[in-house]
């Protein structure tokens, strides 16, 4: 059974490569949908399994991986910025605070009849950032197709974000150890 990568995602292929494994990537053709006001575990497990779900029609007999991150700031969800106003406006609210990194999981196989979704949090402290730091970020268009605005692995955000609890390959896409324990399952 081969495994399948349900995303676009640069950074998941990082971390499944990171956790030496073979994979092919067949990228959803979703939009994903605006935010709604949803429990935020949900959000990401509900996007996830949604990524999953196309892919593994396409191809019953593999194993499909499909990932969704959101950023909680509280109950409300963060999603990917659309304008440098809005990344600010996400950047601002965040700024000092403790925020949740979510990462949903879907694992699908159709021949097999499996399916597996969950997912995992990573609580972040993001560090006091200034404004000069913030106007060079925001010019700079790295907020741009990330869950919050940054990446916890990028200059400058790694500078700014400290792991409180939880795994940092969580906060970046794909939470590595749980993913691990669940491909040797099914026994990839």
């Amino acid at each position: 059974m081969r495994l399948i990568l349900a995303s676009k995602s640069p950074r998941r292929k990082r971390l499944l490569l990171r956790l030496g494994m073979a994979f092919e990537v067949a990228a959803p053709s979703l939009r994903e949908p605006a935010v709604v006001h949803a429990n935020p575990a949900e959000l990401a497990k509900r996007r996830a399994l949604a990524k999953a779900a196309e892919i593994s029609l396409l191809h019953p007999s593999d194993l499909v991986l499909g990932a969704d991150t959101v950023i909680a700031l509280g109950k409300k969800v963060l999603g990917k910025p659309n304008s440098r106003k809005e990344a600010r406006k996400m950047l601002e609210r965040m700024n000092g605070r403790r925020i949740a990194a979510i990462t949903g999981v879907a694992l699908l196989c159709e021949s097999h009849d499996l399916a597996m979704v969950w997912a995992e949090k990573a609580v972040l402290k993001f560090g006091r950032v200034g404004e000069r730091a913030l106007q060079n970020y925001i010019k700079s268009g790295r907020w741009k197709g990330k869950a919050g605005g940054f990446n916890i692995d990028e200059t400058p955000a790694r500078r700014w974000i400290k792991v409180v609890s939880g795994e940092r390959e969580t906060a970046v896409g794909l939470p590595g150890a749980r993913l691990r324990d669940m491909l040797a399952r099914v026994g990839v």
